[in-house]
């Protein structure tokens, strides 16, 4: 069983946050380090690299406040599409909310 965690909206991909010194800021060129590209690419290798059961996991609520919190980008694509295809018996979707 493969588990990843942590992949909220607020922290998953990681965000570009270099300070203004940094010779990144300027400008981008082709072949730059992407940071939220690595971030994508190392999950899909995540998923790719199991062939048993996956597990995602992000905060869906704040500590704070309660308030609902939305999942990363990737993980509600990723969602939207196991919601499209994936169906078990009797017409009950295979995902699971906690």
């Amino acid at each position: 069983m493969l588990l990843v965690a942590g992949l909220g909206a607020e922290t998953f991909p990681r965000h570009e946050d270099r300070p203004g010194w940094h010779p990144l800021t300027a400008g981008r060129e082709l072949g730059d380090p992407d940071r939220r590209e690595a971030d994508r690419h190392a999950l899909l290798l995540a998923l790719l690299s199991t062939s048993d059961r996956v597990a995602l996991a992000y905060q869906g609520g704040s500590d704070e406040d309660g308030r609902e919190r939305p999942p990363s980008t990737p993980l509600a694509d990723l969602l939207a599409a196991v919601d499209e295809i994936a169906t078990l018996p009797q017409g009950r979707v295979s995902r699971k909310t906690f």
